[in-house]
């Protein structure tokens, strides 16, 4: 029989699917459904820096005296409920509901009060937490060392303050990669996710405005996954995770083989219900049997590029003979 298990930031998972934050991890109900139709793990969805800031303008309104009657009287509850008061109910709701590990996210650009909400979600009982690093370098007076530099700090910060592991989920627009995961590792993170996928922009015409969209992934941009996996897998001692791209149990397979510790779905599970994630394990069972493989241990990282300098020479190898392939098609 097939053993799918591994190990994803020290937690010992039954496979590598752990369900990525989207809105089926953001209540009882879609968590519960997701664990029944096999989920390894779970991302809850992400407490924004700009709910904190929502905190703030709360508390303020608040006297901390007596903040259960100020809420009841002077606090606007719907309000109150999309800060960070509502997020750790979820996260203590999940972890007494849910066998399998709750995983916490934060979004944020800043270090702030990331310490503190940290430690609260930890204590609300988190077994880990996500930090998706989301820093738009706009300040021509900045430069790309500068930026790693805040994406060090930030990590820090969080790590230093948790009791728990951290992974730091990255946009895939990084100057140097492998770098920056070196000083991350440093810093005190225990993992990486690759890659957040941020919101396309687009314009609408008739109102002659911008819009923001957020569309579904497809299994085209898994090779982006696939690439910078198999870079980092033997560069670093971090946990990895794929994310983006992952659509069926072949799409999981070559994250694994690339050296994904984990494997995170979300947007086939949005498409398709949860009850996706029991075909995507027999999907990944078949194509390890399929492979000659009897485990994802055996398959992790069997297609990295170790290190040296193969990797970039690789790299460059495998761009020229797809367009000499190419330019032969023609």
């Amino acid at each position: 029989m097939t053993d799918l298990s591994t190990t994803y930031l020290g937690l010992p998972l039954t496979s590598p699917l752990v369900a990525s934050p989207s809105p089926l991890t953001g209540t009882i109900e879609g968590l519960l459904a997701l664990e029944a139709a096999g989920a390894a793990a779970v991302v809850l969805p992400s407490l924004f820096e700009e709910q904190l800031a929502l905190d703030a303008e709360l508390w303020a309104q608040a006297d901390t005296a007596n903040i259960q009657g100020r809420r009841e009287h002077d606090v606007d509850l719907d309000l109150y409920n999309a800060g960070s008061a509502s997020y750790l109910r979820l996260v203590e709701r999940a972890r007494s509901r849910l066998e399998i590990p709750v995983i916490a996210s934060l979004n944020c650009a800043r270090a702030t009060s990331w310490p503190e909400y940290t430690r609260m979600l930890v204590g609300a009982g988190a077994q880990a937490i996500e930090l998706n690093v989301h820093i738009v370098p706009v300040d021509p007076s900045r430069s790309s060392q500068l930026v790693e530099d805040d994406y060090v700090e930030l990590v820090g910060a969080v790590a230093e303050a948790s009791a728990v592991p951290v992974a730091v989920k990255l946009a895939p627009y990084i100057t140097a990669p492998v770098h920056l995961a070196t000083r991350l590792e440093a810093a005190g993170a225990a993992g990486l996710v690759l890659f957040h996928r941020l919101h396309e922009p687009d314009i609408d015409l008739p109102r002659v405005e911008s819009i923001s969209r957020l569309n579904l992934s497809t299994s085209a941009e898994l090779g982006l996954r696939l690439r910078w996996l198999a870079i980092l897998r033997d560069r670093v001692a971090l946990s990895l995770a794929a994310t983006g791209g992952v659509w069926d149990g072949e799409d999981a397979l070559k994250a694994v083989l690339a050296g994904a510790d984990a494997v995170m779905v979300a947007s086939v599970l949005l498409e398709r219900g949860p009850s996706e994630l029991s075909r995507l394990e027999v999907g990944l069972s078949a194509s390890l049997a399929e492979a000659g493989l009897e485990s994802v241990a055996a398959a992790r990282g069997r297609l990295s590029l170790g290190g040296g300098s193969a990797p970039a020479t690789a790299d460059r190898a495998a761009y020229l003979r797809a367009l000499l392939g190419a330019a032969a098609r023609v």
